[in-house]
Formats: structure tokens, C-alpha cells, sequence
């Protein structure tokens, strides 16, 4: 017996009743035993049928109403397998496909990728054809067309001259360069000399040259005159003299600018012992005076006879109590002359915006007051 399963979609949550039709035929073939929905694929149904003969059929789900949900193609084969549903039977599209044959059909290839032509693939023709118009010559082939057919390599080299059989050499003696005694000449032109020159003799060179003396770190030394002196771009003239690359037209021009002008005799600098300039200086740029640059003395020379941040807190505090006191004996004054002879008053006065208020209690027949609360706000 084959168990044919065929999946197909209808709307998630239906009771559905599916059955299949031969193409072109009304009559039901089979009605499905079961239809279930997936538990995780949503919408997806599994339709169960037995020994359907193959073939392609037509699959139509509806509800439990009667309405349809669906309806699908799909091929089955006389086996217990799970088959799928489609909206035109595989069998069909095949049909229409032209099947390719390997011995008589051709393929145009346009390109192949890295590596695809291996050696397993190339048929004894192709070989062939590669090789014709190339060498195909083996060792003993290379040999004839080199004409080494009857020796080798080594054996042809053997028969060149060696080292030994170069020095011995064939001239006479006298023909070869004897550099004890042998002259070159017309050279213009030495490359390097390495080693040490003993010494060198029939040359002019200017009188005293031979006076002239370079010490161990190859400077010359005991030059007392320099006649004329015409390019030097980087000219000293004792140890720590300014290069060219300091002395620039720059700083030159500075000093010009100092030395050319109107009043130049009249610019004196004098330098202290302790390199300080000692000057008269009659007037400061803008905003030169800075906290850094006054010294601790200066600012007590201007603190003298001036009042201190501490000083006028001080007085502040002695304005604050003087002010509050008059607003007190204020208060007492103007409650005393509204209201005497009341024993317990309170009475208030405000005064720069401040109100003071005192308040009496006790007060006996002869009009003495034995206590007192004052308060401000």
C-alpha cells in the first residue's frame, strides 16, 4: 500500500476537505483520509491519500462550509512519499523543455572560471593540436640542435681554459703592465684610491703648499692670512661664530635698523655683572603690568594708607549694628509716644526696608518696663 502525502497552502485555521480530479475530468478520484495544518508553518496543509495511480491531478481544498480555499496541481507516483503542490503540474513544464544530449547537442561557453581545465580533461586531440608548431624536442633532441650530440655540457666546459692555464699565460713578460715600473698615462679621471700614498712626485704644486698642514680631524690648521675670500656659504670664523644658516638677511637688517637710525649714539644698553639690562624705562606698552610681573613689595607700597578688604569688613559689620540698634531705640521711641501706659506693648519700625520690632512686657504703675524681646526682619 502507498501512503501518498501532498502538501499544499490554503488559509491558516480552516477545516479542510481535499480531492483529487484527473486534468480535464469532473469525477473524484479520492477524497483525502486526513488533512492537518502544520504546527509552526502557518497556512501549510499535509493532505493524506492512498494507492492514487501516477499521474497529475488536480487538488481542490474547501472548508467545512463547502467554499473553496484552494486548488493545486500535483504529479504523483504509485510510492509512500511526500509529494508537492503546484499551480501547473511539473510533468507539464517538463513537456515543454527539450531535452540535451551530450553526444549531439553543443554549449557555447563565454568564460570559465581559475583551474577548470584540468589535465583528465583534455582529450589526446587537444593535446595534439597544442603541441603542433611547438617544440617537442627531448634531451637528446636539445643536444643535436645545440650540437652536443656527441658530448655534454661539462665535457665541452672541461675544454676551456682554467684558472691555472690563464695566469701561466702566453705573452712574453715583457708585454704585460709592470706597475713597479710602467707608466699610465693620460688619466683624467680616478674613481677612488684605497689604501695609503707612499708618495707623490712630478707634480707642480703652488709655492708653500708643502707648509700648508691638515691636523687629525682633517681640518687645516695655522692659517694666519686669508687673501681674498670670494664664495663661502657657510663660512666660521672662530669656534661658536654664527653660521650663515643663524646670520640670516634678517637679523641682519635688525641690526641695521638699529645702527641706521636717527638717534643710534644716543641707544645705550648697559649690561650688570649679573647679565641683567640696567635701563631708565619711560614708557610701557598697554597692559605690560600684569600680577605675574609686580614683585610682593609693590603691592604693599600701594596697600599703604589704603583700607583693606579686612578693614572695611570691619566697618561694615560696626555700620550693620549701628543701624540695627537705631531701629530698636527707633521703635521703642515711636511706640512710647503712640501708646504709653500699656503693660505689655509691642512696637515695630521699618527702615531701609528692615523691620525692627521690640516688644515690652511688665510694665508696673510707675511706668517701668522689666523686660524687652527684640526682633528683625
Amino acid at each position: 500500500m502507498a501512503t501518498q502525502s501532498v502538501e499544499f497552502s490554503a488559509p491558516s485555521g480552516q477545516t479542510v476537505t481535499a480531492r483529487l480530479f484527473s486534468a480535464g475530468n469532473d469525477t473524484i478520484v479520492q477524497t483525502a483520509s486526513a488533512v492537518t495544518e502544520a504546527t509552526n508553518r502557518d497556512g501549510v496543509y499535509t493532505a493524506t491519500f492512498t494507492d492514487a495511480a501516477a499521474g497529475a491531478y488536480r487538488l481542490i481544498a474547501t472548508n467545512s462550509g463547502g467554499i473553496l480555499l484552494a486548488q493545486w496541481w500535483v504529479d504523483l507516483t504509485l510510492t509512500t512519499a511526500t509529494f508537492q503542490a503546484y499551480e501547473m503540474p511539473v510533468s507539464v513544464i517538463q513537456s515543454g523543455l527539450s531535452t540535451f544530449s551530450a553526444a549531439s547537442d553543443s554549449v557555447t561557453v563565454g568564460s570559465m572560471n581559475a583551474n577548470t581545465v584540468t589535465a583528465s580533461a583534455l582529450a589526446t586531440d587537444a593535446v595534439t593540436e597544442i603541441q603542433s608548431g611547438l617544440s617537442t624536442l627531448d634531451a637528446a633532441g636539445v643536444r643535436a640542435a645545440v650540437g652536443l650530440v656527441s658530448a655534454n655540457l661539462d665535457t665541452q666546459i672541461a675544454d676551456l681554459p682554467t684558472v691555472a692555464e690563464f695566469e701561466a699565460r702566453t705573452l712574453l713578460a715583457a708585454a704585460y703592465f709592470d706597475p713597479a715600473t710602467d707608466t699610465v698615462a693620460n688619466v683624467t679621471t680616478v674613481g677612488s684610491v684605497s689604501g695609503s700614498v707612499g708618495s707623490i712626485s712630478g707634480v707642480s704644486f703652488p709655492a708653500n703648499f708643502g707648509s700648508l698642514l691638515i691636523n687629525v680631524s682633517g681640518h687645516v690648521s695655522r692659517v694666519t692670512l686669508v687673501d681674498t675670500t670670494t664664495t663661502n656659504t657657510d663660512m666660521r670664523g672662530t669656534n661658536n661664530a654664527a653660521l650663515a644658516t643663524a646670520w640670516t638677511a634678517t637679523r641682519a637688517g635688525y641690526l641695521d635698523g638699529v645702527l641706521l637710525a636717527d638717534n643710534y649714539n644716543q641707544r645705550i644698553v648697559a649690561v650688570t655683572g649679573s647679565k641683567h639690562v640696567a635701563a631708565d624705562v619711560h614708557e610701557f606698552q598697554p597692559e605690560v603690568i600684569t600680577s605675574a610681573a609686580t614683585a610682593a613689595s609693590f603691592v604693599s607700597e600701594m596697600q599703604s594708607g589704603l583700607a583693606t578688604s579686612e578693614a572695611l569688613a570691619t566697618v561694615d559689620g560696626i555700620v550693620d549694628k549701628l543701624l540695627q540698634r537705631t531701629g530698636f531705640s527707633l521703635a521703642v521711641l515711636a511706640g512710647a509716644v503712640s501708646n504709653p501706659q500699656s503693660s505689655s506693648s509691642t512696637y515695630s519700625i521699618t527702615v531701609d526696608n528692615v523691620t525692627y520690632t521690640v516688644g515690652i512686657t511688665g510694665q508696673d504703675e510707675t511706668g517701668v518696663r522689666t523686660g524687652q524681646t527684640l526682633s528683625e526682619s
